[in-house]
C-alpha cells in the first residue's frame, strides 16, 4: 500500500479499503509516506471492532470513515458515532 501511495503523490486524498487484522497498521504505513488526507472503508466490521479502531485511525489522520459497520440496528450506529472522533 505504501508503494501505491508513493507512485501517486498527485492524489489529493487516499481511500483505503481494508478489513483484516492489521488494517490499522496498513493505514499507518500509508500515513508514513503522505500528508494527504485518508479515508477508511472497512470491508466487514462489527460494532465492537469499529469502535475499537476508529480512535486509533483518527490519531493517524483518517478524516472520514465510510460505512464502518454492516448493521441495520440504530444502537450499533449510535455507538460507532459516539466512539469516533471522525465523521
Amino acid at each position: 500500500m505504501r508503494d501505491e501511495v508513493k507512485a501517486r503523490p498527485h492524489f489529493k486524498i487516499y481511500k483505503i479499503k481494508v478489513g483484516f487484522e492489521s488494517d490499522v497498521e496498513a493505514v499507518a504505513a500509508v500515513r508514513s509516506v503522505t500528508i494527504n488526507p485518508c479515508t477508511w472503508t472497512p470491508t466487514a466490521l462489527d460494532r465492537r471492532g469499529s469502535c475499537a479502531k476508529l480512535p486509533r485511525l483518527a490519531r493517524l489522520g483518517v478524516v472520514l470513515c465510510e460505512q464502518p459497520i454492516f448493521s441495520g440496528v440504530r444502537s450499533d450506529w449510535d455507538a460507532v458515532r459516539d466512539a469516533s472522533p471522525s465523521p
